[in-house]
């Protein structure tokens, strides 16, 4: 069906535009439960922003499967402000070059610490008001990942939700708190160790899926926790 005539210039018709083959996906979990190996999973070739010390035992894995490129980013204070810079400018390089087809950032955690230390010099008491500005930079940042062709997969560590000053058992993302209005899909990685002595099982539980809500709440274990899996899943629709 074609669109709609006699309208303004700059409307076009939603039937032409082509659907992107490629998922903005939000990992999420706990310390040791897959998100690097989950990350890793996604399709070559990778470029891979490391802020986290969770890539040694998983790397080599992959390194076989496909073209994988690492670049290692600090979170030392004393060189927020040209880590910052450093890591925007590699990330706006990849999304620009046409020899990737996934980048992931492991951690946009680490990177929320890192954009506030190179602006405010400090993570604690800093005035709401001031949060404008960087705010503003992460929604940048997320905004060009969903204008990008590129596979784009961010991975957020949790911290303890709290109500006042209750913990009730609930975790939140410890990073910029809007992620989840960005990405496409936010998966939950989960460990299951058998008390029994039988190993670990280890799996995703789909938190949010903008293309398929149908598959919000189900758990997917062991092969079929694979991004390629994922996406699929999301595209079925």
């Amino acid at each position: 069906m074609s669109g709609i005539a006699g309208l303004p210039d700059g409307f076009y018709d939603a039937a032409a535009l082509p659907r992107k083959d490629r998922l903005v996906l939000c990992i999420d979990g706990m310390e040791k439960c897959g998100k690097s190996h989950l990350a890793l999973s996604a399709e070559g070739p990778i470029a891979y922003i490391n802020m986290d010390n969770g890539l040694d035992g998983v790397l080599h894995k992959f390194t076989g499967q496909k073209p994988i490129s690492v670049v290692d980013i600090s979170s030392d204070p004393k060189l927020c402000k040209t880590e910052w810079d450093r890591v925007e400018k590699i990330y706006y390089n990849l999304l620009a070059n046409p020899n990737v087809r996934t980048v992931v950032w492991d951690t946009t955690s680490a990177a929320w610490g890192l954009v506030r230390m190179a602006k405010y010099g400090k993570l604690s008491q800093v005035p709401p008001q001031k949060y404008v500005e960087v705010n503003t930079i992460f929604r940048d940042l997320l905004d060009d990942a969903i204008r990008s062709d590129k596979n784009i997969i961010l991975v957020e560590r949790l911290k303890k939700a709290y109500v006042g000053k209750d913990w009730r058992g609930n975790w939140e993302r410890a990073g910029f708190g809007e992620i989840g209005y960005h990405v496409q899909m936010c998966v939950r990685c989960i460990k299951y160790t058998d008390p029994n002595g039988g190993g670990s099982s280890f799996g995703c539980t789909i938190t949010d899926s903008r293309h398929n809500p149908a598959l919000e709440g189900q758990t997917v274990w062991h092969d079929a926790c694979d991004f390629e899996m994922l996406k699929a899943m999301a595209m079925a629709v």
